[in-house]
């Protein structure tokens, strides 16, 4: 696999009990063993992954991110159908 695109990350605990699989911390040399290159998109206004997960993912996985303005956590209720900058970011692979 040559690039992983994460829309949102696996960190935040909206409420306690949800997906335990959470709590376990990420062996980012393991998965870097299968990708090398990281694509993470952020919103600046999403209800369940803090703005400060980017630096997790910046220094684990030496990811480019990009942060987009009142996406919410990217679903259905918060409007959005597609995302144009990993819509770009796959077409230059």
């Amino acid at each position: 696999m040559k690039s992983v695109f994460i829309v949102h990350d696996c960190g935040g605990f909206p409420k306690e009990g949800w997906f335990p699989w959470l709590k376990t911390p990420i062996d980012f040399a393991k998965i870097k063993t299968h990708t090398r290159e990281f694509f993470c998109v952020f919103s600046d206004n999403d209800p369940y992954v803090p703005l400060s997960d980017i630096r997790l993912f910046e220094k684990g996985l030496k990811a480019k991110t990009e942060i987009l303005s009142k996406k919410g956590h990217f679903t259905g209720d918060d409007n959005i159908k597609k995302i144009q900058i990993v819509l770009k970011e796959l077409l230059k692979m």
